[in-house]
């Protein structure tokens, strides 16, 4: 019972970081903007830098995120 406990726990405390980052985020997009100056993000495999006139350079590719599993196979969190 306690390791329930425990898990609920440790998932509301996520709930609470991912929360905290994505208004943090938001927040800073927006002074970007206001100030208008340039902003790095990642998008679709790559870094792309949007100029404040809304033109995008791509910085760099990003290697694929994938693991190189066999087709089918299942990850678990445990």
């Amino acid at each position: 019972m306690r390791g329930r406990i425990k898990h609920k726990r440790e998932e509301e405390d996520t709930q609470i970081l991912r929360t905290a980052a994505a208004e943090s985020s938001a927040q800073a997009v927006q002074q970007v903007r206001q100030h208008r100056l340039s902003l790095t993000v990642a998008e679709q495999g790559r870094i792309v830098e949007v100029a404040p006139d809304g033109s995008r350079k791509v910085l760099k590719e990003l290697p694929s995120a994938r693991l190189g599993l066999a087709k089918g196979t299942v990850l678990t969190y445990r």
